[in-house]
């Protein structure tokens, strides 16, 4: 019997073909009787990795169909995706005009205390 741990940024309940993979690969092995663990993230949505009151799952220690599930909660950083892009551009030089308009809006809005996306 082998011990197995995988590692992937959300895994079931949440929906993907890299969830519905490591839940099928999981389950088979455990069913073969290895003892099998996935870490993963509290996040049910890609978008709850960049938004913080989206969707998520219970953090903590779970078992899904004899595979142990350790959820660790997603750390939010706020601006996160805005301080991505505005490294890549200052990085590179790279990035269009409209890139780096958006960035700076964001940047100004978050100034003043607004939300910087209409789903906010």
């Amino acid at each position: 019997m082998a011990r197995v741990v995988h590692i992937c940024p959300r895994y079931a309940p949440a929906r993907g073909g890299v969830e519905s993979f490591f839940r099928r690969f999981s389950e088979h092995l455990a069913l073969l009787g290895d003892d099998v663990e996935v870490w993963t993230t509290d996040a049910s949505t890609v978008r709850a990795f960049t938004a913080a009151g989206d969707a998520r799952l219970p953090a903590g220690l779970d078992r899904l169909n004899g595979v142990a599930v350790r959820r660790f909660p997603v750390r939010y950083v706020p601006l996160q995706k805005y301080i991505h892009d505005a490294l890549i551009c200052l990085h590179t030089g790279d990035g269009s005009a409209d890139d780096k308009l958006r960035i700076a809006e964001a940047l100004v809005k978050h100034r003043r205390g607004q939300p910087m996306l209409a789903a906010e």
